[in-house]
């Protein structure tokens, strides 16, 4: 598991669990954009129990969208967690990034996330934030307060690509 014993300000979360890509569709055609859009809200994980319950460990299998997906490990080196040297050039499709924090006390924290493209964020299962949007990624495009518990706080990140490079931080 990627888990974190507490948060410290300015450190980034170098180490994921990470699954996919799942492509919006086999075709080789650009989907319009409210059908990314339909996609990036729809719940890839349903058949797995969905997005609000997810646990994950390395080598897991999941079925997502059409195909089984296993977790597996990533870690930057740089901070940004590059999905494009994970999966590929995928283009229109999700991944998903977890991890665990476990906090000594429960604490508010303000997160600074970047993403290339649109980005989702489940705290312990409750939506916490939700931005589409197509930019490259960049260290603390969006700021999320975030309420931690004390004991573990599980952490899943959903990111779309549109096209070209693909990643978060």
């Amino acid at each position: 598991i990627a888990s974190y014993s507490g948060v410290e300000p300015g450190v980034f979360l170098k180490k994921w669990l990470v699954l996919g890509p799942i492509p919006l569709s086999n075709s080789e055609s650009s989907p319009e954009d409210t059908a990314q859009k339909k996609f990036f809200d729809s719940d890839s994980l349903a058949a797995a129990g969905g997005e609000t319950t997810v646990r994950a460990t390395v080598g897991e299998s999941i079925k997502a969208g059409d195909a089984e997906h296993r977790w597996k490990f990533a870690e930057s080196k740089d901070d940004v967690i590059d999905l494009t040297a994970h999966f590929g050039r995928r283009e229109f499709a999700v991944a998903y990034a977890y991890a665990e924090i476990e906090m000594p006390e429960s604490a508010s924290v303000l997160m600074g996330i970047g993403s290339d493209d649109g980005v989702k964020v489940w705290l312990n299962g409750t939506l916490v934030h939700n931005n589409w949007v197509g930019r490259p990624v960049e260290k603390d495009s969006d700021l999320v307060q975030m309420e931690l518990r004390k004991g573990t706080n599980r952490l899943l990140l959903k990111v779309q690509n549109a096209r070209s490079d693909w990643g978060f931080v």
